[in-house]
């Protein structure tokens, strides 16, 4: 399973396959997006809609 949010500007995206999950993201891309795309997928795994990612993203 390929799976993205739909989030503006999202760079990357996530398989899942056989229990693992693989993060796929541009070449070069710098750390602390990569940290903060990672946590928005994730977020979208669970089940969290985008405005609610957005809510706690802006939170911090």
């Amino acid at each position: 399973m390929v799976d993205g949010p739909d989030l503006p500007g999202v760079g990357g995206g996530m398989i899942e396959r056989a229990g693992r999950v693989v993060f796929a993201m541009r070449p070069q891309q710098p750390a602390e997006e990569r940290d903060l795309l990672v946590r928005q997928l994730l977020a979208h795994r669970e089940g969290y809609s985008r405005d609610e990612v957005q809510a706690a993203f802006a939170a911090l």
